[in-house]
């Protein structure tokens, strides 16, 4: 009885995601992804930051991501997100904590927050730390280019 009850909260809850996506226009619609340089990168920072414009912009833009992205696993969906939301180049210069003056942390970005979030919601038993591994692996195998 119980088990059924969860699988109707998940369905209900899969149903109103889907009608959320088809009245709003999408993030990937709008031509926001991916992000290729650093332009890029800070107006997407300060669309996430700034409540005041779009109230709804950062849980919108983590339903979509769960919505367009998913993945078997979190360690799927981070590449996944990772692949599609930012051009190799940008990231290339990243590392998750940063590294003295050689790379920058990409998890002082609100954007790897968003992520980070989308991820937890989609997969709510996976621990922190499996989550930020994932990404620091993404990060790990881009080619470094000299920032």
């Amino acid at each position: 009885m119980q088990k059924n009850l969860i699988d109707q909260s998940k369905m209900n809850e899969r149903i109103k995601s889907i009608i959320t996506h088809l009245r709003h226009n999408t993030f990937f619609n709008d031509n926001y992804f991916p992000l290729n340089n650093d332009v890029d990168l800070v107006y997407m920072e300060n669309k996430i930051l700034i409540k005041t414009a779009d109230p709804e912009f950062k849980s919108l833009l983590v339903d979509d991501l769960i919505y367009f992205f998913g993945g078997r696993d979190a360690k799927d969906m981070v590449t996944r997100l990772m692949t599609k939301l930012f051009a190799m180049t940008l990231l290339s210069g990243f590392t998750l904590e940063g590294y003295k003056n050689k790379s920058r942390s990409f998890s002082n970005l609100n954007i790897y927050k968003v992520i980070f979030e989308a991820v937890q919601k989609k997969f709510e038993n996976t621990a922190e730390g499996d989550i930020k591994q994932a990404i620091r692996d993404h990060l790990k195998k881009l080619p470094r280019l000299s920032v």
